[in-house]
């Protein structure tokens, strides 16, 4: 029910919109608690949990961004982080996937400009570069933040996704389709 949490416009920057449901006017336009360059509008219900898990693109204090993964319970303000990692580089990550134990992350050989895209209000995909570098996975586990990274994709006609959404889990492997 509407009494159960919140309803929000969201995009992939860290502003979102509070709507109410009935007159679909804003009702709270609202920031992220920290500062954050970029996030995804593809929020993924963790499985069998009454939360929803989302990302945040940081930057961090060696002069790079990090992808940061929060857990979200019923309202926005109400979420806690649960691992991050420094991205090799400042990757357009579109969305993750997510298997009952594990974040799927995609970080394509694609970087782009932040600043750019925040101070001059520039369009993310006009600031793009490609690297030369392959796609690269991560996985981050969803009970105690930990990644394991280390998973080139060496296919070409791979080099750039933006959306992934099957995961899932067989046996000790993770499954995903991009």
């Amino acid at each position: 029910s509407e009494d159960d949490g919140q309803y929000l416009a969201v995009g992939n920057f860290p502003a979102v919109q509070e709507m109410d449901m009935d007159s679909l006017i804003v009702k709270e336009a609202k920031q992220f608690d920290q500062k954050s360059l970029a996030t995804s509008p593809h929020w993924r219900r963790e499985v069998g949990a009454n939360s929803s898990i989302n990302f945040h693109i940081m930057e961090n204090d060696n002069g790079g961004v990090n992808m940061t993964l929060f857990r979200f319970n019923s309202t926005y303000e109400d979420h806690a982080q649960i691992g991050t990692f420094a991205l090799p580089h400042e990757s357009l990550i579109h969305m993750i996937s997510n298997t009952p134990n594990y974040a799927v992350i995609v970080v394509s050989p694609v970087s782009i400009d932040f600043q750019a895209i925040t101070n001059n209000k520039t369009y993310p995909v006009k600031t793009a570069t490609k690297l030369n570098d392959t796609m690269q996975v991560y996985l981050m586990n969803l009970r105690d933040g930990t990644v394991m990274d280390g998973f080139d994709v060496n296919d070409t006609s791979l080099e750039f996704a933006t959306h992934h959404i099957n995961a899932w889990e067989e046996s000790q492997d993770i499954v995903f389709d991009i």
